[in-house]
């Protein structure tokens, strides 16, 4: 951008590739915030959504990365004040992804630390590894229903006295 002194930017992701491309001497791409989206009730996901755009022109964003995303930048939207009756729909439309990525990222956002800690290869699954991983995670093992002790009365009939005991 032209006319910028004076002006700070906030660097939102990339720390490491920058390093490791200032170190081989190559150009980097940089996505700038303007300042004033850094004021905005929704400043969160807007750099959330300026680093989602970014790393997904990387071509090895992971299935869990990308859902990951997707999921922080929809709960960061909903608890903004825009956020208010959020849909699927219109949030996949802002951000240019379809529908039904939405509530898989939701589901992969609220069980990030499950899915860390029981799959060591998170980062390397595929959409569909990720999904049966999820649905692993939702099934518990269901333990058997604890019946109280039905009360048995046993009743005999002699027939020499004819007598019930």
């Amino acid at each position: 951008p032209e006319d910028v002194e004076g002006v700070e930017f906030v660097l939102l992701t990339g720390r490491r590739r920058h390093a490791v491309a200032a170190e081989l001497g190559l150009p980097l791409r940089a996505t700038l915030a303007p300042p004033g989206d850094r004021d905005a009730d929704t400043k969160r996901f807007s750099m959330l959504f300026l680093r989602f755009r970014e790393n997904e022109e990387r071509e090895n964003l992971g299935a869990f990365e990308r859902l990951l995303s997707i999921g922080e930048m929809y709960e960061s939207l909903r608890e903004a004040k825009e956020g208010s009756g959020l849909t699927a729909v219109s949030f996949a439309e802002r951000i240019g992804v379809h529908e039904s990525i939405i509530s898989r990222g939701r589901a992969v956002f609220k069980a990030r630390e499950q899915i860390l800690n029981a799959f060591k290869n998170a980062y390397g699954m595929s959409f569909r590894d990720l999904q049966a991983a999820l649905a692993s995670l939702e099934s518990k093992p269901k333990k058997p229903a604890k019946r109280a002790p039905k009360k048995l009365t046993a009743k005999r009939l002699l027939q020499n006295n004819r007598r019930r005991i």
